[in-house]
């Protein structure tokens, strides 16, 4: 079984070496269930580990030409995914602690805001409006269900009749024109989005 998977771990490399998109497919059907079962014992939102799964997949076909990856690509897809898991729980952590200052600064907490805390306030609001309303009808949708309104991929794919395939290309459009639109706002995008 371990030479099946080096001979099909060769296979990805040289077909990365040739920017074959082929590559994705094979990498994805290979490695995606052991490293999306691996990610989940450390973040067990499903969108949550699907989205580092995906987003792990997307930089190594976008980096191919600048990783050294060597075999089996399971140790390397497996450290990468736990890299990824602890950013996105510091960044978890990171956004509840803003959340409770901006609770505080708010009037609900003893502190009152101060006069640039409502105008930062306002312009994040400006551009996360801004932002949402340029992404792609379905994507906005998407987007919104399940960050908004906490839909799982199934009950959007349910609620529009397409498979999840559908809503995870959508979801992926979103978060990735999001963070080329909001640049430094992205850290604390699901901060406003709460509210």
């Amino acid at each position: 079984m371990i030479d099946e998977h080096n001979d099909t771990d060769n296979l990805i490399l040289n077909l990365l070496a040739a920017d074959d998109t082929a590559a994705c497919s094979l990498l994805y059907k290979c490695h995606n269930k052991a490293v999306y079962d691996y990610v989940k014992d450390f973040i067990p939102d499903h969108d949550a580990a699907k989205d580092i799964v995906q987003e792990l997949f997307t930089a190594i076909w976008i980096k191919r030409h600048s990783l050294n990856l060597v075999l089996p690509l399971r140790k390397y897809l497996f450290r990468a995914a736990h890299n990824k898991a602890i950013n996105y729980d510091r960044d978890r952590r990171t956004r509840h602690r803003l959340m409770g200052e901006i609770v505080n600064r708010s009037g609900h907490g003893r502190v009152a805001p101060p006069a640039d805390t409502e105008l930062e306030t306002r312009e994040l609001e400006d551009q996360i409006k801004h932002a949402l309303a340029r992404l792609p009808m379905h994507a906005r949708k998407t987007f919104l269900m399940s960050r908004k309104q906490g839909m799982t991929y199934k009950e959007i794919a349910d609620h529009f009749h397409v498979t999840e395939k559908a809503v995870e290309k959508n979801m992926s459009k979103a978060l990735s024109l999001l963070r080329q639109y909001l640049g430094i706002y992205i850290k604390i995008l699901l901060i406003a989005l709460i509210e």
